[in-house]
C-alpha cells in the first residue's frame, strides 16, 4: 500500500508504484522516469555565463544526458524483449 497525503498524492517517503507491479511495468515506469530526467537535465543551463568553466560543465552535462539517452533506448529495447515473450507465451 503506497503512503498518500490528503491531496491523494504520494508521499515523499513511499515507493512510486504499487507494491506486485510486474517486472514489464517496472521497465516501463523505469523508462518513462529516465526520458523525463533527461529532458529535465536537458534543459539545464549550467553555462549561464559562457565562460570557459561553463561550457566544460555544459559539455559534461551534455555527455551525460547523451549516455542516459543510450541507457533509456536499452530499457526500452529490454521491455520490448519482455512484452515480445508475453504476447508468444
Amino acid at each position: 500500500m503506497i503512503e498518500r497525503r490528503p491531496d491523494g498524492h504520494p508521499s515523499r517517503k513511499a515507493p512510486v508504484a504499487e507494491a506486485g507491479l510486474s517486472p514489464l511495468s517496472h521497465v516501463k515506469l523505469g523508462v518513462a522516469a529516465l526520458r523525463g530526467l533527461l529532458h529535465f537535465l536537458g534543459e539545464a543551463d549550467v553555462d549561464e555565463f559562457e565562460t570557459t568553466a561553463g561550457g566544460k560543465r555544459d559539455t559534461r552535462l551534455a555527455k551525460i544526458v547523451e549516455t542516459l539517452q543510450k541507457q533509456a533506448w536499452e530499457l526500452a529495447v529490454l521491455g520490448n524483449e519482455m512484452a515480445s515473450e508475453h504476447r508468444d507465451a
